[in-house]
């Protein structure tokens, strides 16, 4: 058994439930142990306070047990999550609300492996998860969305395996969901909006489709996100962002150690084929304004990332590329209101966001909208406090 702390192991000791036997596990941790990303600390603690606690109620042991899940899945531990979950889950004494909690935990952990790259682990979790039965609609519905990124999985030609599929799983997820709060389905339309335009549907058409659902409290909640969120920054200061290259390892930008030149993000991903297609127009704004500094921002994640050198020879992309590998998991697309792609983003010399409708139909308007953008930079303006000059080393190759 692994040591605790005296004080810990007598709390534990005298556990009456599995709140003070986590709270127990919790009081043993640094606040580095708890603050640290994929760490197993936590999930540790509890497996030490559980052993430690003596006797407890079997439906008190098995909510502790279920914790221990949630901390093997936050760990990034999936083996071990789904090995605990599954034993919560199928105890005799189990009750509808902790079944329902582990299904929901097994969903999750078999998710994430199909979202690393482990599909045949992903597809054996869920076919396990399927036979253990009803946990009722929630589960149902999360069982569907792990389902989804089945579709999602990229085929031995690095494509998506089967959109259609996924969109089906997702359209049953939000049904499955229709009487829950309104809440629980925000991610998931969102969802089905990342897989439209995987699907290579195009920003206006994303949009049609949400809009289209705004009967349903959700679907209004991110039609609004996609319509506004952007607008409110316009003429505002630029959130800030700081990200590793991706096409020159090591290396770091700061956009605030750009003040004091224009620079138009481009937020695209590889398997965007709108992104694809307006890709021309970057590169011939990129030659036309050598003032601008370019940037492309990857919306990839650590599935698709591999994709991203293809890419860049393809398009003949000279400008860096930076990104988190995270996706629409990440927050750099929240903190910029980025709910579709492309979307290229047009930052003034003093730090402010200039213009963000770039983007067009056709590669011709997408240049026209950048020209428009780029020339209105050079109106007349009322006076403000000079930028600082960009460094000599804040251009980029």
């Amino acid at each position: 058994m692994r040591l605790l702390p005296l004080l810990v192991l007598a709390a534990a000791a005298y556990a009456a439930n599995a709140d003070d036997v986590v709270a127990a596990a919790d009081a043993s941790l640094t606040e580095v142990q708890r603050d640290e990303p994929g760490s197993s600390a936590r999930a540790e603690a509890i497996v030490a306070a559980l052993e430690g606690a003596g006797t407890l109620p079997e439906l008190e042991r098995l909510t502790v047990q279920l914790a221990l899940a949630e901390a093997w899945l936050d760990a990034g531990k999936q083996g071990q999550c789904l090995e605990t979950a599954t034993a919560v889950q199928s105890a005799a004494d189990a009750t509808p609300v902790l079944r329902e909690r582990a299904a929901l935990v097994r969903a999750a952990a078999a998710r994430a492996l199909i979202r690393a790259g482990e599909v045949p682990a992903g597809t054996a979790a869920l076919a396990a998860l399927a036979a253990a039965g009803d946990a009722g609609p929630r589960a149902a519905a999360h069982q569907r969305i792990a389902q989804a990124e089945l579709g999602m999985a990229l085929d031995a030609e690095r494509k998506p395996a089967d959109i259609p599929a996924a969109l089906g799983h997702i359209d049953a997820a939000l049904d499955l969901l229709r009487e829950l709060p309104a809440p629980e389905r925000v991610p998931v339309y969102l969802l089905r909006l990342t897989v439209m335009e995987r699907g290579g549907a195009k920003p206006a058409e994303v949009l049609a489709w949400i809009q289209a659902r705004t009967g349903d409290a959700a679907a209004a909640e991110v039609a609004a996100m996609a319509a506004t969120a952007q607008d409110k920054l316009l003429g505002q200061p630029a959130p800030e962002l700081i990200a590793p290259r991706l096409d020159v390892p090591g290396e770091v930008i700061d956009l605030a150690k750009l003040r004091g030149r224009p620079v138009l993000i481009d937020f695209f991903a590889t398997w965007c084929k709108p992104c694809a297609a307006i890709a021309p127009a970057v590169a011939r704004f990129a030659t036309q304004h050598p003032e601008v500094q370019i940037i492309g921002l990857s919306l990839d994640n650590a599935q698709t990332i591999a994709d991203l050198p293809a890419f860049i020879a393809a398009h003949a992309v000279t400008w860096p590329i930076i990104g988190d590998t995270n996706g629409w998991d990440g927050e750099i697309d929240d903190v910029w209101g980025i709910s579709a792609i492309p979307s290229l983003v047009l930052v003034a010399a003093d730090g402010s966001i200039a213009s963000n409708d770039l983007v067009g139909g056709t590669v011709e308007e997408t240049l026209e909208k950048l020209a428009a953008a780029a020339k209105a930079l050079d109106a007349p303006a009322k006076p403000a406090k000079p930028a600082k000059p960009a460094p000599a080393d804040a251009a980029f190759p």
